[in-house]
């Protein structure tokens, strides 16, 4: 396609969504253009003749974009902003549950239980999501068991799934995996 790995330049998909354009083509998602790169995230120089991102477009909510699958990473670097409107659609949601292992869509929540070795660990591990709940200000149910916690993530102001759960589950994902049990 003219393109290499040093002509290509990252920026973070949480800050943009790029397009392509070529003659015959209306505009589509780079991922489709770029699979080995990642999918969205990258742009090159404009070659002549050649396939060129000709812009990028600010996503404000998942429901504009058509490459759903999320990384942990790309996920837990977001922000949760005060949502309105109408829930996430249960497709949109599937795809970025691909990202979150271990992760299930039950209803209009997403849930998932953490194993520990002892009460305390997890104990502790639930004042740290409780630290993750205040910093976004989206709160998830917890539920501490013997070893286990349980976390449920819905937003109630749109009665149903938004991205902020799936920031507030990739935000815990990784305090999980900090803890050398995940």
């Amino acid at each position: 396609m003219g393109f290499s790995q040093s002509s290509v330049k990252p920026i973070p998909a949480s800050e943009c969504h790029l397009y392509h354009q070529k003659p015959s083509l209306r505009f589509k998602p780079l991922s489709q253009v770029f699979p080995l790169f990642g999918g969205s995230g990258f742009y090159s120089n404009l070659l002549p003749g050649k396939l060129y991102v000709i812009g990028i477009k600010t996503v404000n909510s998942l429901t504009d974009r058509e490459d759903l699958h999320l990384s942990i990473q790309e996920l837990a670097g977001k922000n949760s902003v005060p949502r309105e409107g109408k829930p996430m659609i249960r497709k949109e949601a599937e795809k970025l549950l691909e990202g979150l292992p271990g992760w299930k869509l039950r209803d209009d929540t997403i849930e998932k239980e953490f194993r520990f070795n002892s009460y305390l660990e997890g104990l502790d591990f639930a004042h740290s999501v409780g630290k993750i709940a205040e910093e976004q200000d989206h709160h998830p149910e917890i539920l501490i068991k013997w070893r286990r916690v349980k976390l449920a993530l819905s937003t109630h102001s749109v009665k149903g799934l938004s991205e902020n759960d799936f920031i507030v589950a990739a935000k815990s994902e990784l305090k999980y995996r900090e803890s050398d049990l995940g």
